[in-house]
């Protein structure tokens, strides 16, 4: 079986990658955190996703740098030349299920706020 859960934060920008066929992915670096050194510090972690069509849209729509998310998929291998001609390969979870732990990111300014309330509303 090849299934993978983490809760992590998204680290990078969400990178758009159109595809042959009406398809596109959406890829991004995940980092999650793990008690591993012995002195009890926390050691980050760095893996790249990648969610296709209606996961990536979900993405796109909803996610943004820094936030927090729980992601199900499975690890995929991916194996290619270097530009020095050298063979290589990365492990890549490629996403089938996410859940939003943090909610949308608001886009208010302080301005937009001051607007909205009036001096009649204040109590005092």
């Amino acid at each position: 079986m090849n299934s993978v859960q983490l809760i992590g934060r998204i680290g990078s920008d969400i990178q758009y990658i159109p595809c042959n066929q009406n398809r596109s992915v959406r890829r991004f670096a995940m980092v999650f955190r793990s008690k591993t050194k012995p002195n009890g510090e926390d050691d980050s972690y760095w893996i790249d996703c990648e969610c296709w069509d209606k996961v990536g849209e979900k993405v796109d729509k909803y996610c943004y740098k820094g936030q927090r998310i729980a992601i199900a998929g499975r690890l995929v291998q991916q194996r290619f030349i270097r530009k020095d001609g050298t063979k290589a390969s990365k492990i890549v979870i490629v996403i089938s299920s996410i859940e939003f732990i943090e909610p949308k990111k608001q886009e208010e300014t302080n301005e937009e706020v001051e607007e909205q309330v009036e001096d009649d509303d204040i109590p005092f």
